[in-house]
């Protein structure tokens, strides 16, 4: 490869062959380094004059080193953003090292490096489009399953080792009536009628249990009571209980269709019996009354 030393800043040297004591030129090694870097690597003077572009940042700027050389990093291509120019000051003056995100017109993301150097500061360009693009769809997955179970129409929420409320979700508050605050945080036997039940259920999930259609009763703020059925095991995190995954139906419905067709069975039972007694009474009147003229 061609070498172009004038376009390397002594900033890139750590050592001079004086000081390194072994007579090599570094500034041929940093320069191979750096000209090969898949980043683009701009080193900008005090005044932010580009002293040193490297292949790929004269590509991303359509020219040639040479060209770009003496050059305000404003003038290098798209990329060079006011902000750019502030952050490269900034670095110049503070010493301090820096580094933000920008996305190009194109729509390109970059992660923007910058370094104080003794020319005056290295700029380090990496695309880092595919990066942020699975970034935003783990973004929009997190939303849309936040979403699904925010909005879902089965009441969910978890419950933390010690029984307090961690998270319940909108449908759960709707049934029982309560707003977040007089609910989430609060311990979950303060809503339930029958304390040996959840005890019962804490203490299975505490043993690891997984329970399934587990029925318990739930009292709502305006004091009515909602027969449910929970499915519910616990999220362990190197065997550390974390918090329930509890999924609460609402069954009160099914209890009063089954207690109103337990009544009506007893009903009709009993006027099953009724109707064959009031039967056998109505036979053997007329048995009496046909059979009195043959006496």
């Amino acid at each position: 490869m061609q070498r172009n030393p004038e376009l390397i800043p002594a900033s890139l040297n750590t050592k001079s062959s004086a000081e390194s004591g072994n007579g090599s030129d570094h500034s041929s090694i940093y320069e191979d380094i750096v000209a090969e870097s898949p980043q683009a690597v701009l080193v900008l003077d005090a005044e932010c004059r580009i002293v040193f572009s490297n292949a790929k940042a004269a590509e991303m700027a359509g020219k040639a080193p040479k060209d770009l050389a003496g050059r305000d990093v404003r003038e290098w291509s798209e990329f060079a953003t006011d902000e750019l120019r502030s952050a490269c000051t900034r670095a110049v003056k503070d010493r301090q090292p820096s580094s933000f995100e920008h996305r190009s017109e194109t729509g390109d993301w970059f992660e923007v490096q910058l370094r104080p150097c003794r020319a005056g500061v290295a700029v380090f360009f990496s695309n880092v489009t595919d990066r942020k693009r699975a970034e935003v769809a783990a973004d929009e997955r997190e939303t849309e399953l936040r979403d699904f179970i925010e909005n879902a129409t089965m009441a969910l929420h978890w419950v933390g080792p010690d029984g307090t409320i961690l998270w319940a979700n909108d449908t759960e508050l709707k049934l029982l009536g309560y707003t977040r605050e007089e609910y989430i945080g609060h311990n979950i036997t303060e809503f339930h009628v029958d304390q040996p039940v959840i005890s019962d259920i804490l203490c299975r999930l505490a043993n690891n249990e997984e329970l399934h259609s587990y029925e318990s009763r739930l009292r709502c703020k305006d004091g009515t009571i909602r027969n449910v059925a929970i499915n519910s095991n616990v999220y362990f995190r190197n065997g550390e209980f974390v918090h329930t995954r509890c999924f609460t139906r609402d069954i009160t419905k099914e209890k009063i269709v089954a207690e109103l067709q337990q009544r009506l069975a007893a009903i009709v039972e009993c006027s099953d019996d009724a109707f064959q007694h009031i039967g056998i009474l109505s036979l053997e009147f007329h048995v009496d009354k046909l059979s009195r003229p043959l006496l």
